[in-house]
């Protein structure tokens, strides 16, 4: 039997062309980056369990999110079409009053975590659109932030973090980004966090096994 969080990854014929985003307002988005992504957590008691994906905004405004979708889905124009992704991913869309601030973070969550996830910065994504569920794969999946211009994707950030190489490595910590303006897809920018292993601890506590709403371990200085 499959562990949880291990599905069989459709084909990158799937995959939607990033389309650049050329307003002035949208080009401030283009600041925001996948910075960091929980796959792979310890004793997942739920499929997904203490999962989560990082944004971080390296620039000088704040940048509303409201009105876009988090998915693990490679197929977003059929989302875009008002239809479920041909490969039954989970879409969450994010809700209208959700921002990140100028050179902060925002957190999205599989799973409540009292003390965690109820606290500013974090966003939990426990509804979806479809019947998909936003579970990553253990050994390599692709996370999106996009938005659509009439039927049209228009991606904000996105990682296949099975295209670095590096999907194996990690267990129980985090994958964080090196430096937000380097490659998103450059396996030299990424590495595994240096934080502590992750996961339910013994006596109740919980250690998310990387730096959510952080600087990274391994950032550049």
């Amino acid at each position: 039997m499959a562990r949880p969080g291990i599905r069989a990854r459709q084909p990158r014929s799937l995959l939607v062309s990033v389309l650049l985003l050329a307003t002035p307002a949208s080009a401030a988005a283009q600041t925001v980056v996948v910075n960091e992504v929980m796959y792979r957590p310890w004793n997942q008691g739920t499929a997904g369990k203490y999962e989560f994906i990082e944004l971080y905004n390296h620039g000088a405004q704040p940048v509303a999110l409201g009105g876009l979708y988090l998915t693990d889905s490679q197929d977003l124009a059929s989302i875009c079409a008002g239809q479920a992704p041909v490969d039954n991913e989970g879409v969450f869309a994010i809700p209208s009053d959700v921002s990140i601030p100028a050179g902060g973070y925002l957190t999205f969550w599989h799973t409540a975590i009292a003390g965690v996830t109820d606290q500013p910065g974090n966003v939990v994504y426990s509804s979806f659109m479809y019947r998909g569920n936003l579970v990553l794969n253990d050994d390599g999946d692709q996370v999106t932030v996009f938005g659509c211009n009439g039927t049209s994707p228009v991606v904000l950030t996105s990682l296949d973090y099975d295209a670095l190489g590096l999907a194996q490595t990690a267990r129980n910590v985090s994958l964080e980004r090196k430096d937000p303006l380097g490659g998103a897809q450059s396996a030299s920018n990424w590495g595994v966090s240096q934080a502590p292993a992750g996961g339910q601890m013994p006596g109740g506590g919980y250690t998310p096994g990387g730096t959510p709403g952080t600087k990274n371990k391994i950032a550049v200085p």
